[in-house]
């Protein structure tokens, strides 16, 4: 089939950019231009893709119809988040989302308002509460639990520093509408219904359970606690038995992708699947059902789903034996992520799990064949030195802006962190079937154990390296982009000069 353009090869990527603009545009003009517009504005491209027969004509009203869809998304989804708070204390009941953490004097969780002011809310408000703790008598409070409390709600706060990370913004991406500061002389326990409908019910008990998991996993973790909590992080999603000087250590060693679920857990858990189950149609559907249940026990983070919806699509297209383009598929998955929540756009997270893997399509193939090794050993590990430098390359600029840090041992880093992570991951899944063989069982806990223990210390090590992070050297806004530019025109430079030698 003959192209004249290769974007036109990808379809689906020129979709979700399209989205992207919709999206982007609305969030700068929400003051002037309403859903209705935006809505009338997509009926009328796509009855007029639908009357004009012209190619190219009807090429361009479809990515206008995709534009005016996300400008309608993200107008609903501004609507939604614009919220008035009351300026006063108010009385309010809600369930406890999240495990409480001890911060010091007070307890740190997340909270879902159900009913303020004696009045029942439609859409539930999420917060982030900060409870001031009696040290006389601990109130244990866990995930699921329902209270009573009296405070004053406020929109949430940039927290001041160098930093460029915009902590408001965070908190509105993800579903955070106001923070606040309760005395524990104004909370007390309460029956409060777990959701108002079944969706919400099922999510609060998938968060219960993953909690109630977590919890016996810590059960018994005496001095190892600080492997457990890496444990607990690499397979359930849950950060937070994680101490400061751990996440910092990972951070300057360039391993903080291991502690946040992604493709590369959940390829893994996927590879698990295949390994138990085989490669049939029959197998192939369990394993689509396995990663989505995981990932939505796990929260339906941006970077599980978009792993989730790209490893479904290759379970599908394996099934039917056709090839699956790569830009497509990760496009799809973002319009996916975008249709369902238009915010998630300036999520980080998302920002840096889409990049990473665009990275990894655009370099690794031409970089590894630049020496192409034949011995085994060689190309397994030129082959994680290139996908480690292809992330690396399309994810530092936004590294840089918002976290001011670049790590110089990162190619290191994952030659532990990678076999480390695969290894959990796979004894994490043998400790669940082990569960009734006991002393199998043990073994298998002391093997994870160990291995997150040898991980650890690892990369203390390399963060304590001279020289193993490059600091406080933030990037603007528009500097970022013409990082990307620059970028973006080697790679086009040094393929132009491919093709003409």
């Amino acid at each position: 089939m003959y192209t004249n353009n290769k974007l036109q090869l990808y379809p689906l990527l020129r979709l979700s950019i399209a989205l992207c603009i919709g999206i982007v545009a609305e969030n700068l003009l929400y003051e002037h231009i309403t859903m209705g517009i935006w809505l009338a504005s997509g009926i009328i491209f796509i009855v007029l893709a639908l009357l004009i027969k012209r190619e190219y004509i009807q090429s361009i009203l479809i990515a206008a119809t995709t534009l005016a869809l996300g400008g309608t998304l993200m107008s609903r989804q501004l609507k939604a988040t614009d919220i008035q708070l009351p300026k006063e204390t108010s009385q309010y009941e809600a369930l406890i989302t999240s495990t409480p953490i001890v911060h010091g004097k007070v307890l740190k969780c997340d909270i879902e308002i159900m009913s303020l002011n004696g009045k029942s809310i439609g859409s539930p408000i999420n917060a982030k509460a900060t409870i001031l703790r009696d040290t006389t008598t601990e109130m244990k409070l866990n995930t699921g639990d329902g209270i009573c409390a009296e405070s004053v709600l406020e929109k949430p706060q940039n927290i001041s520093g160098n930093s460029n990370f915009d902590y408001a913004q965070w908190m509105k991406i993800h579903g955070y509408t106001a923070q606040t500061f309760i005395p524990y002389w104004n909370i007390h326990p309460a029956r409060v219904s777990l959701g108002k409908n079944a969706y919400d019910r099922l999510c609060m008990k998938a968060r219960i359970f993953r909690d109630n998991l977590s919890k016996k996993l810590f059960a018994n973790n005496g001095k190892d606690k600080e492997a457990y909590s890496v444990i607990s992080a690499m397979t359930l999603g849950d950060k937070s038995a994680l101490d400061k000087d751990t996440k910092n250590a990972f951070s300057i060693s360039g391993g903080s992708h291991v502690l946040a679920l992604s493709g590369l857990h959940l390829g893994i858990i996927f590879s698990v699947f295949l390994l138990l189950f085989g490669h049939s149609a029959i197998a192939m559907t369990l394993s689509i059902i396995g990663i989505w249940a995981f990932a939505f026990l796990v929260g339906m983070p941006p970077s599980v789903v978009r792993s989730a919806v790209m490893l479904s699509i290759y379970a599908l297209v394996s099934i039917i034996n056709r090839r699956s383009i790569s830009f497509n598929t990760l496009a799809f998955a973002a319009i996916v992520i975008l249709v369902i929540n238009p915010l998630s756009l300036w999520d980080i997270g998302f920002q840096m799990s889409f990049m990473a893997v665009a990275g990894i399509f655009t370099l690794y193939k031409p970089m590894y064949m630049l020496l192409h090794p034949y011995n085994k050993l060689l190309s397994w590990i030129w082959g994680s030195i290139c996908v480690s430098l292809s992330a690396q390359i399309f994810t530092f600029p936004i590294v840089l802006h918002c976290f001011g840090r670049f790590s110089c041992y990162f190619i290191l880093t994952n030659f532990v962190v990678v076999p480390c992570a695969t290894l959990i991951i796979y004894m994490a899944v043998a400790l669940i079937i082990t569960i009734p063989l006991t002393a199998l069982n043990n073994i298998v806990c002391y093997i994870i154990v160990q291995t997150a223990g040898l991980m650890n210390r690892s990369i203390f090590f390399i963060a304590g390296l001279p020289g193993s992070s490059i600091e406080n050297f933030y990037i603007s806004t528009l500097q970022t982009w013409l990082l990307y530019i620059f970028i973006l025109s080697n790679i086009a430079m040094l393929r132009i000069l491919k093709v003409k030698n």
